[in-house]
């Protein structure tokens, strides 16, 4: 069969289905084929085929942290600093590839490794993690530095510096993808002033970094210049919601109670403005831990779970309307009837919901919902090493025009 038997659309179908490195290998074959792979309609059609099926992503900040002292394999070598120090010393002696400081691995459905990476940073400096529960994936340094990285393109970007909060351990960043404008925007929220008594932190401000697909970002931009007063009584954890927003939510039992206790504050990326979304009516509990906020089918959706002497249930609510509040109960779950000790809701997709859940007999893993079939299926067991997350992620073709990733250490 000829090249040219295949038509354009069958040819589109098929290398949607597969794995970006699959696609970065069959750009080498023909003109058309590659031409075809850096269509911007061919990567949506990928990214919306690899939503459906989202991995798990796992990140370990340090060697020393994964590291099992009771491996007793011949070919591995010990992660305490000073053989660190050694084996890294006997690599450049040897241009052997330098040795990884931080890890991200991305497991299927059933736990299986699909792909593992490792990344060198200069200094053993700590990372936090800022997911976008996409392609892209932030990192973090305690003093602001920040790189963005794409596993499924191998690249690794750094990022302007951003503001410091004049506050210490007072500042929230989240990373968005907002489809309105196509690319995607990292906001940073901070405090910048003290109340009149400099008793508690008063002034905030938001500051939007683009990150626009092939291209380095340039300056970040304020996007708000004070938030409203009353966001002072907010904690600065922000919980996750539909993709072109980001929700915060309270309450705080340190601080006094007022009637944004009960509310869901939202800054809309895509407007840059702010909203106040009342709690469902009939909703009696507080938000508090057992509460969870997501994105579920475009909306955000309130997760609640209730445990009792005699069942653990889920009811989920829907905001169908966020500027006049109105939610709708969508689903209630009884956790008890698959023998469920305690649950935490990770990922909402257009059918399935993922849980990390912890089995009163047989320990923590990974559990998936239909909420189609509205059938259980389980995953695989959660990882054991010290690590962030797992999250969810999805192989995308967003290039960020930045640096290979040196050390890919597998891809199945």
């Amino acid at each position: 069969m000829k090249e040219n038997d295949l038509s354009h659309d069958s040819i589109l179908d098929i290398l949607s289905r597969l794995p970006v490195k699959s696609l970065r290998r069959f750009g080498c074959v023909s003109k058309r084929w590659r031409s075809l792979i850096s269509d911007p309609l061919f990567r949506k059609l990928h990214r919306d085929r690899s939503q459906r099926n989202p991995l798990l992503m796992y990140y370990n900040r340090l060697p020393e942290e994964i590291c099992d002292d009771d491996d007793e394999d011949d070919d591995s070598f010990c992660c305490c600093p000073p053989c660190m120090e050694y084996e890294e010393e006997r690599r450049r002696e040897e241009g052997e590839r330098p040795i990884p400081t931080h890890y991200l691995k991305a497991e299927d459905e059933s736990g299986h490794v699909c792909a593992e990476f490792g990344i060198q940073f200069d200094g053993r400096g700590e990372f936090s993690l800022i997911p976008s529960d996409r392609e892209l994936i932030c990192l973090k340094r305690r003093d602001l530095t920040l790189f963005v990285c794409n596993p499924s393109t191998h690249e690794l970007l750094k990022l302007p510096n951003p503001n410091p909060a004049w506050i210490k351990n007072s500042d929230s960043f989240e990373l968005r993808y907002v489809p309105s404008v196509g690319h995607y925007m990292l906001l940073h929220v901070y405090y910048t002033a003290y109340d009149e008594y400099d008793v508690k932190p008063e002034v905030a401000v938001a500051y939007v970094l683009n990150i626009k697909f092939g291209e380095k970002p340039d300056r970040w931009r304020c996007a708000c210049g004070e938030f409203p007063c009353w966001f002072k009584w907010l904690s600065m954890k922000s919980v996750q919601g539909t993709d072109a927003a980001v929700y915060w939510y309270m309450p705080d039992p340190n601080v006094r109670r007022n009637k944004f206790d009960e509310s869901i504050v939202c800054f809309d990326l895509a407007k840059e403005q702010f909203l106040i979304v009342e709690k469902p009516k009939g909703f009696s509990n507080s938000l508090g831990p057992s509460t969870n906020l997501v994105g579920l089918k475009g909306c955000l959706s309130l997760i609640d779970v209730v445990k009792d002497s005699a069942m653990l249930t889920m009811d989920i609510w829907m905001l169908k309307d966020n500027r006049n509040s109105v939610w709708e109960k969508e689903f209630t779950l009884n956790m008890s009837a698959v023998g469920i000790d305690s649950i935490l809701p990770m990922h909402f997709g257009e059918r399935l919901i993922i849980f990390n859940v912890v089995f009163a007999s047989a320990g923590s893993r990974i559990r998936y919902y239909d909420l189609v079939t509205k059938t259980w299926r389980t995953g695989g067991m959660l990882r054991r090493e010290k690590h962030i997350g797992p999250f969810p992620y999805f192989d995308g073709l967003f290039s960020l025009a930045g640096q290979p990733i040196l050390n890919f250490l597998m891809s199945c």
